[in-house]
């Protein structure tokens, strides 16, 4: 565990080196899979590999912690200046006096150190919060990729949009979508896929549209406004 506990560096290299490790010590290497499976979602945002590295010695200080643990530094300070922090804890509802496990994720900010932040980067504002326009859903896992992809393109364009990423059916999707009061849903199946347009449902209406995401753009404002 020494051992292991020291590896820290490039995702790739440190996976290639825990698992010699893992293999020579006969360590189930389930924790590992977790991880790399974190990166390919990672991956998906076009998130820069350089500004990702995979720390096999974290310790958060917290015991209820069940899987994988995260820290976000400023891009220049690094340790320096820790602007986030957070992980997993699938046992801590029933830890709390919840009557079964729940699936949990969160994270904490470091107020003074994110203020910091943000007055030194005038192109950043702190605007007070607004839901959420759109939820991107795929059909299945495997347009978990290209959900992500068309949810980007429509951030860009000026929308607010949320994408599935806990693998909820349609349905599912909807259901949350309605209850976070979100309008409008886009589901991504083969079709959309293969093609440049994306199925819009307009959850007031029921009403359904096939259209270019520009048209998305314009459809989702003529409503808000």
């Amino acid at each position: 565990m020494t051992e292991l506990s020291q590896l820290k560096g490039e995702p790739l290299a440190i996976f290639k080196e825990a698992e010699k490790l893992l293999s020579a010590y006969s360590i189930d290497g389930y924790g590992l899979i977790q991880l790399q499976d974190i990166l390919k979602s990672l991956e998906a945002f076009n998130l820069d590999k350089n500004r990702i590295s995979l720390d096999l010695g974290i310790s958060r200080g917290l015991q209820y912690y069940t899987g994988m643990v995260f820290e976000i530094y400023d891009s220049k300070l690094g340790v320096e200046r820790k602007l986030c922090g957070g992980g997993r804890y699938d046992d801590l509802v029933v830890s709390l006096g919840g009557e079964k496990d729940t699936p949990a994720t969160g994270f904490s900010y470091v107020m003074e150190e994110l203020r910091k932040e943000l007055a030194e980067k005038d192109n950043l504002s702190l605007n007070n919060y607004q839901f959420v326009e759109v939820l991107v859903v795929g059909v299945s896992s495997e347009y978990y990729a290209y959900s992500v992809e068309v949810a980007e393109k429509l951030r860009e364009l000026g929308l607010r949009v949320e994408t599935d990423v806990i693998g909820r059916d349609v349905e599912s999707n909807i259901e949350y979508a309605n209850q976070q009061k979100i309008p409008f849903v886009i589901i991504i199946n083969s079709a959309e896929k293969e093609g440049s347009k994306v199925l819009l449902q307009n959850l007031d209406s029921g009403e359904q549209k096939n259209l270019e995401l520009n048209e998305v753009v314009n459809q989702v404002r003529n409503i808000r406004e």
